[in-house]
Order: C-alpha cells, then structure tokens, then sequence
C-alpha cells in the first residue's frame, strides 16, 4: 500500500512541476497535452521512477483530469494566470 501510495506522490509532484514549468506556451489543451507527454515520458525513462504496471496503464487516462484539476488549484491560488482557450 506504501509504494501505491508514493507512486501517487510522485506523479502528482511532477504533474504540479510541469504544469508551472508549461506555464505560458500555448493553449491550455496544448499545455495539457506537453505535461501528460512529459510525465508518461519521465515514468518510461529505464531505470526512472518505478510504478505499479496497472497504474501506469491507468495514467493516460487520469492524467489529463490530474493536470486539470492542478491547473485548477494553482489558478486559484494565484501561482498560474487562468488561460482563455482550454
């Protein structure tokens, strides 16, 4: 339950990195797109973050709604300026 746990962490770590990180370059769409890319890409580098295979199998699915609600929360807070085409 421990490494579900913090394969969790992890992928929602790097989710909130890369969205700051994108911040600015393109359509909201586009920006979602490059951070679900970027987090799948990290997740498959050999010898990288390790995760359970039925997570990683799940996450193309989940990422784009975790990226969403990211921006979301980090709009709120005022860490990223609200983009107008999502």
């Amino acid at each position: 339950m421990q490494a579900i746990l913090d394969s969790i962490r992890i992928i929602y770590t790097l989710v909130v990195t890369l969205a700051v990180g994108v911040e600015g370059s393109g359509a909201g769409s586009e920006k979602r797109a490059a951070v679900v890319a970027q987090v799948l890409a990290i997740l498959d580098e050999p010898g990288g973050i390790e995760v359970p295979a039925w997570l990683r199998a799940m996450l193309p699915v989940v990422l784009p709604l975790l990226v969403d609600l990211v921006v979301a929360q980090l709009n709120r807070l005022g860490f990223l300026a609200p983009s107008s085409a999502s």
